[in-house]
C-alpha cells in the first residue's frame, strides 16, 4: 500500500497527503477553509484541505458534511492493518447538493466502509481510463451508495476489486447516460447489491458508439463476483451483460434476479478460456429486453446455469422478438416442489427452443391490443404435467410442435377451460381457439386427481340439492 501511496502522491501536481481529524475535532465539516486535517501523517500539524490533495480516513469513522464542491486525487478509507469496522458517511445539506470529484481511486481497507449519502455526487474523472473502487485482500470492504450518486463521466472503466457495493434508497452507480461507462469486476471477487430504488447504469442511453461498454462480472485471473438485484434497476445500454470475459479464470460469476429489473440487450457468458462458472438465477425479478441493439437471435448465451427458483422467471420482451436457446432449469434446492415457473410480459415474442426444464406454471400477460400481442412460442412439449397455463387478453401461445403437451389447468383471460385438448385451427384439438393459440400442437388439460374429485364432488352436491328441492315441491 505504501508503494501505491507514493505513486498516488506523485501523480497529482502539488498534491499533499492530508489525514481527516474532523471526527476528533467534532464538527465534521469538509470544505477548503476548516482545519480538520493533519498534514503529511496522522500526527502532523493541523491544515486545511486543498482540492487535489490525497485524503486519508484512519480514525473512528463518522459523518462528514460537505459544504462545497471538492476534488480529491486518491482516497483511502481505513489504514491497512489498522482499525476495522469504520464507516465514513459523506453527505451534504447544500440545497442543490455538491460534487465530490476523484481523479484517481478510492481504496477501502480491512473491511471498512464508505457511504455516499444524500446530497453528494461522487464523480470519477481525470485522464486515468481505469479508475478503481477497491478493497484489500484481508477482508472485503464496503461502499454504500445510500441516496447519493457515484458516476464515471467519461468513456472508460470503473473497476470493482474485492469490494461490496450497495446501491440503495435511490442511490445511483454508473455513467451520466452519455459517457458510456463500463463496470468491471476485476481480478478478485466483488459483490454488487441493488435494492430500494437503487439504479446502476452502464453503456450509453443516447445510442452512440458503445463497443465494450457495459457490465462485466469477471475480468482477469480471479475476476468474478455476484450481482444481487433485490429492487431498483440495473440498466445496460447497447452492450450485453457479460458473466466472465475471455481472460477470467478460476472463479464464478452470478446474477441473482430476486426483484427489480435487469435491462439489457443480451445476457451471456464470454469465457473462451473456461474456468468460470456462470449462473443466472431467476427469482421474481424482471429481465427486460432493451429497446435498442437487442441481440434477438440468442438472447441468453453460453451461461453455465440458468435457474428458475421459487419466485419464478419474468421476461419482458419490451416490443422485441427474442429467442432463448438455453434451458431454463428447475432449482434443485426446491426438490419436488414446483418452481415459480415462467411469466412472459410485454409486447413482442419470446421463443423458447429446446426442452425447457422449469416445473412451475406458465403465464402470458397481455399486450396492449389485438395488433400488439404478447406472444410466447414453445417448440417442444416440455410443460410440466402438474403445471397450469394462464393467458391474459391480448396474450398468445404458439404451440410449434407435433402432438400434445399435458397440463392440469388452462385459464384464458381468467376463466378456467374444460378438460380436453386445446389448440389452433389445424391442430386437431377438441377445442379450437385461434384468439389465444397458434401452431400445430395441442394442450391436453387433465385436472389433478384432487382437483377433479373436487369438481365431481361439487357437481354431485349440486345434483343432490336439486333433487331435494324437487322432492319438496
Amino acid at each position: 500500500m505504501l508503494g501505491a501511496l507514493t505513486a498516488m502522491a506523485c501523480s497529482a501536481a502539488h498534491a499533499e497527503n492530508v489525514y481527516w481529524l474532523g471526527d476528533i475535532n467534532g464538527n465534521g465539516v469538509w470544505d477548503t477553509t476548516t482545519a480538520n486535517w493533519a498534514l503529511g501523517s496522522p500526527g502532523g500539524v493541523d491544515t486545511t484541505f486543498t482540492n487535489g490533495d490525497n485524503t486519508f480516513f484512519y480514525y473512528s469513522g463518522g459523518n462528514l458534511n460537505l459544504t462545497e464542491d471538492l476534488t480529491t486525487n486518491y482516497q483511502e478509507i481505513g489504514q491497512s492493518g489498522g482499525t476495522i469496522g469504520l464507516n465514513y458517511v459523506f453527505t451534504s445539506d447544500v440545497v442543490d447538493g455538491v460534487n465530490l470529484g476523484y481523479t484517481n481511486r478510492i481504496s477501502i481497507n480491512d473491511g471498512n466502509q464508505a457511504t455516499i449519502g444524500s446530497g453528494v455526487t461522487a464523480i470519477f474523472s481525470g485522464s486515468d481510463t481505469n479508475l478503481h473502487i477497491e478493497g484489500d485482500s484481508s477482508a472485503q470492504s464496503i461502499l454504500n451508495i445510500d441516496g447519493g450518486t457515484v458516476l464515471k463521466n467519461s468513456s472508460s472503466v470503473l473497476n470493482l476489486s474485492n469490494v461490496t457495493v450497495n446501491v440503495i434508497n435511490g442511490g445511483v452507480l454508473g455513467g451520466d447516460a452519455q459517457g458510456g461507462t463500463q463496470i468491471f469486476f476485476r481480478n478478485s471477487f466483488s459483490t454488487l447489491n441493488v435494492d430500494s430504488g437503487g439504479r446502476v447504469q452502464v453503456g450509453n442511453s443516447s445510442g452512440g458508439s458503445t463497443q465494450f461498454r457495459g457490465l462485466i462480472v469477471g475480468v482477469g485471473a480471479g475476476g468474478g463476483g455476484e450481482v444481487n438485484i433485490d429492487g431498483g434497476r440495473v440498466e445496460s445500454y447497447n452492450t450485453a451483460v457479460l458473466l466472465g470475459d475471455n481472460q477470467a479464470s478460476g472463479t464464478s460469476a452470478t446474477i441473482n434476479l430476486n426483484g427489480g429489473v435487469l435491462y439489457a440487450p443480451q445476457v451471456r457468458a464470454q469465457n473462451n478460456n473456461g474456468g468460470v462458472t456462470s449462473t443466472l438465477n431467476f427469482n421474481g425479478g424482471v429481465l427486460e429486453v432493451s429497446s435498442t441493439n437487442a441481440i434477438t437471435a440468442n438472447y441468453l448465451s453460453g451461461i453455465t446455469n440458468v435457474v428458475v427458483q421459487e419466485g419464478g422467471a419474468i421476461i419482458d420482451t419490451n416490443g422485441q422478438s427474442i429467442t432463448i436457446n438455453q434451458i431454463l432449469t428447475h432449482d434443485v434446492n426446491l426438490g419436488a416442489t414446483a418452481d415459480g415457473g415462467l411469466t412472459k410480459q410485454g409486447v413482442g415474442t419470446l421463443t423458447l427452443n429446446g426442452v425447457q426444464a422449469y416445473t412451475g406454471n406458465t403465464t402470458i400477460l397481455g399486450g396492449t391490443d389485438a395488433a400488439n400481442l404478447s406472444v410466447l412460442s414453445i417448440n417442444s412439449a416440455f410443460l410440466a404435467d402438474s403445471s397450469e397455463v394462464y393467458i391474459e387478453e391480448f396474450g398468445f401461445l404458439n404451440l410449434n410442435f407435433a402432438g400434445t403437451d399435458t397440463i392440469t389447468g388452462l385459464y384464458l383471460d381468467g376463466i378456467a377451460m374444460a378438460q380436453g385438448t386445446w389448440g389452433a385451427s389445424g391442430s386437431g384439438a377438441d377445442n379450437i381457439n385461434d384468439t389465444y393459440f397458434g401452431g400445430t400442437g395441442q394442450l391436453m388439460v387433465i385436472p389433478e386427481v384432487s382437483s377433479y374429485a373436487m369438481i365431481l364432488g361439487g357437481l354431485s352436491l349440486a345434483l343432490i340439492v336439486a333433487r331435494r328441492r324437487k322432492a319438496r315441491g
